[in-house]
């Protein structure tokens, strides 16, 4: 987290940032906004605006990265968990390398969905994983987890597919049919 929120306004914004810079800005002053990619970033910039009182550029931009800023930290967790069930060492390493990669801490600081959907695609990866595994060794006891889990699964296969059309999204429901067949 510290290595992701460190500097995190010293950048002006790119091109693309600014749809959902002015999207977010829109959305609260309006209730509603007409940019319609990756709605689910806009809802979380925001929400992040609000919760900061942003109300100079400098604090748009600074709020409006804070949620990539804790999605891409947290995704450690499901990475932790997804490569731990190769072994405790390799899922340590891969966690690490995820922390200290310049490449996501580059990406975390920035208000566009690649810096929320690894999270998103990985928690699902990590679900659906869980999910075959209660249903391979399935008891009365389980049912409830299968059906909580397969509720969430749908969901966002329903949300990529469905809700954020023009969204990247649907690239992970492709990788978990993948991974699972």
């Amino acid at each position: 987290f510290m290595l992701r929120i460190w500097n995190l306004a010293i950048l002006d914004p790119y091109t693309d940032e600014y749809a959902h810079l002015l999207a977010a800005k829109q959305y609260l002053e309006t209730g509603s906004f007409d940019y319609i990619r990756a709605n689910l970033v806009t809802y979380m910039v925001a929400f992040s605006y609000w919760l900061g009182s942003a109300s100079s550029f400098h604090e748009y931009v600074f709020w409006g990265r804070v949620p990539g800023v804790i999605f891409g930290a947290l995704t450690v967790i499901p990475l932790y968990f997804l490569a731990k069930k190769i072994s405790k060492p390799i899922g340590i390493i891969t966690a690490l390398l995820w922390a200290t990669s310049p490449w996501a801490i580059g990406v975390a600081k920035s208000i566009r969905e690649y810096a929320f959907y690894p999270l998103i695609i990985l928690t699902a990866l990590l679900l659906t994983i869980i999910l075959i595994q209660h249903i391979l060794h399935y008891t009365k006891r389980n049912k409830w987890k299968i059906i909580s889990l397969s509720v969430v699964i749908v969901s966002f296969f329903f949300y990529a597919l469905f809700i954020d059309k023009s969204s990247t999204l649907k690239i992970g429901a492709l990788i978990i049919f993948s991974a699972v067949t």
